[in-house]
């Protein structure tokens, strides 16, 4: 898998940036999702199905939305519908929060798409995570 990664600082606390991104509601506010319908909620995850642009194509995918390092990261994992995996660390730094956004891909269409892969896919994945970022910030602030 390929992994994009960039960070921002966030004018939100740590607890306010985690609430935010553990609803599936939130999503269309800093991703590029037009439909969410959340399939099942327990008290550790949520299965949420999504319609996902991305390069110039629209995929209906079903993920899981989880907590993990003590509510440091949030995960939506893509169960079906491609190989992408969406993970948000949260850092803590005094009223403000740094998010680290990782975007861990398998490109579509098989080998000789792999090999395109940093010329092609990699620089739209890289454009998504910036956008969803900058976005993120915005619908925070304070």
């Amino acid at each position: 898998m390929t992994r994009v990664m960039q960070s921002v600082v966030v004018d939100a606390n740590t607890g306010q940036v985690y609430r935010f991104l553990m609803e599936p509601s939130n999503l269309y506010k800093f991703l590029p999702i037009s439909r969410i319908e959340v399939l099942e909620k327990t008290a550790s995850q949520t299965k949420v199905k999504h319609d996902f642009q991305c390069m110039g194509k629209t995929l209906e995918l079903t993920s899981l939305c989880d907590s993990v390092e003590g509510g440091r990261k949030v995960r939506y994992r893509c169960i079906e519908g491609a190989s992408l995996d969406n993970s948000f660390t949260l850092a803590d730094m005094r009223g403000q929060c740094k998010v680290t956004y990782m975007l861990d891909y398998q490109p579509m269409g098989g080998p000789f798409a792999r090999l395109l892969d940093k010329w092609t896919t990699q620089k739209d994945m890289e454009k998504l995570v910036a956008d969803a970022l900058q976005k993120l910030q915005a619908a925070l602030a304070k």
